[in-house]
């Protein structure tokens, strides 16, 4: 099939743009800055750019993943127009330039469990309600909100995958890789933010990337999934993991000061995503952190097949 995918040079669109390339799909990546030495067709285009139409319209894809978008929780607080700008304007003028180019490809949006806040059942299903507990989760709400109106106003199919905690060689920001970046600079205490009963549902990106390939050839997917491992890690534990591939001793001391926007808890009820793939057994959490402390460490060289 023809694949395009929006911010194919970030982490999420390049793990997705290299999972289609590595599955024989045509796929064509976009991005401000092209991505190079990648298995995919890439080219310079702003998600914002008349550009954009006349990539649609030439190309015809059947599937668009828009990997454009920022996920800085933080940064949301500080600057939650520019957050808005990102995620929510760069979404909608997706959608409307997919309109006015008059091609009807599936589309995916990556939304995020931030969207469910502190969630009120653990495991967490789709139809839990929303929450969002900082402006980067209520962008995303309105991301689906748009997704939900195309799709009954202007007969577009949008499938809207919430997204918990990814870790993959490229993501050099979060807790995975900051949580390295102490130990490789030699930390004698690792140090964290939060309580030590903090956990998270991590999946590996190659995880990922399959389950947007394999949800592309199914022919009807439900409007919104849960895409995670349905397997909730505490951070102490990420933490141990961390320090166990590196050789490090150091001990874990948490603050107990917990950050703006930052939930108690999250795993994912996949049982959704199980019914439609019909198996779905991702990696342990710790096997894809190894992976990526591994690339970090240069013990082993970064792939893209399906993670970058």
């Amino acid at each position: 099939m023809k694949v395009l995918v929006t911010g194919a040079s970030g982490f999420v669109g390049g793990v997705v743009a290299a999972a289609f390339a590595r599955a024989g799909h045509q796929t064509l990546g976009l991005d401000v800055r092209p991505a190079a030495g990648v298995p995919w067709q890439s080219a310079a285009v702003d998600v914002f750019s008349p550009l954009l139409g006349q990539h649609l319209a030439q190309f015809n894809p059947e599937v668009v993943f828009h990997g454009v978008g920022s996920a800085n929780v933080g940064r949301s607080f500080v600057d939650p127009t520019a957050d808005r700008h990102l995620n929510v304007d760069s979404f909608a003028a997706l959608l409307d330039t997919i309109r006015a180019a008059g091609v009807r490809p599936r589309v995916f949006l990556p939304s995020s469990a931030a969207v469910y806040g502190n969630p009120a059942t653990i495991p967490t299903p789709e139809e839990c309600p929303l929450a969002p507990i900082s402006p980067y989760g209520v962008h995303k709400r309105m991301c689906e909100d748009l997704a939900t109106g195309y799709g009954t106003v202007l007969g577009l199919e949008v499938t809207v995958l919430r997204v918990f905690s990814l870790v993959g060689p490229t993501q050099r920001r979060l807790l995975v890789w900051e949580l390295f970046e102490q130990l490789a600079a030699g930390a004698a205490e690792l140090t964290l933010q939060g309580s030590a009963e903090a956990s998270r549902d991590y999946l590996g990106a190659q995880d990922f990337g399959a389950a947007v390939v394999a949800l592309a050839g199914v022919p009807a997917p439900p409007p919104i999934l849960n895409v995670a491992s349905g397997r909730g890690l505490k951070v102490a534990t990420v933490a141990q993991h961390i320090k166990t591939r590196v050789g490090s001793n150091a001990p874990t001391r948490f603050s107990g000061a917990v950050r703006p926007g930052d939930p108690l808890q999250w795993c994912a009820d996949v049982s959704r995503l199980r019914s439609v793939l019909g198996t779905w057994e991702p990696q342990p959490a710790r096997d894809a952190i190894f992976q990526s402390v591994d690339v970090w460490r240069g013990v082993e060289e970064p792939r893209r097949s399906g993670t970058p």
